[in-house]
C-alpha cells in the first residue's frame, strides 16, 4: 500500500521553507475539506511535524510531539484522522472511507510510534492497492 505519494512541485517549494531538512516520511492525499470534495489535499508527516497542505499553501501544521492517540475513524459518509492535543480530540483531515481508510489506519499506527520515538524507521506496508492510481476505480 502506497504511503508516500508524489507532491506537486509548488508544494515541495513551500514545504521546504517550513520543514527545512526534516525528512518527509509519509505524504498522503486527503479529499474532503470542510463540506467540499477536493482533489489536491495532502497530509504530510515528518519526524517532527504533521502538515495539512494544498498546492502553494500549508493550511495547518502541528508539532507531532504535542499529539497523542492517533486514530483513523469511519464516520457517516467519510472518515477522518484524529489525534489528541492537550486532552482534546482534534480532526487532522477527512477523506473518502473506501479509498483511504486502510492507508490512514496504518498512518495512525505509524504516528503513534513516532510520538514515542522520533528516530523509528518509517513504516512500510506491502498490502496491494485496491484502487487504480490512474483512473481511481476499484480493482
Amino acid at each position: 500500500m502506497k504511503l508516500q505519494y508524489a507532491l506537486p512541485a509548488s508544494l515541495k517549494a513551500t514545504l521546504h521553507e517550513v520543514i527545512g531538512e526534516d525528512e518527509i516520511l509519509y505524504s498522503l492525499p486527503y479529499d474532503i475539506e470542510g463540506d467540499a470534495f477536493i482533489e489536491d489535499g495532502f497530509l504530510i508527516v515528518t519526524r517532527h511535524m504533521i502538515l495539512r497542505c494544498r498546492p502553494n499553501q500549508i493550511l495547518e501544521q502541528k508539532n507531532i510531539a504535542s499529539l497523542s492517540d492517533f486514530t483513523a475513524e469511519k464516520l457517516y459518509g467519510c472518515s477522518g484522522l484524529y489525534a489528541k492535543e492537550n486532552g482534546n480530540t482534534i480532526l487532522l483531515c477527512q477523506f473518502v472511507s473506501g479509498k483511504h481508510l486502510a492507508r490512514y489506519t496504518v498512518i495512525a499506527h505509524a504516528c503513534n510510534q513516532l510520538v514515542k520515538d522520533a528516530s523509528v524507521a518509517p513504516t512500510e506496508n506491502d498490502e496491494p492497492e485496491e484502487y487504480c492510481p490512474t483512473c481511481g476505480k476499484r480493482y
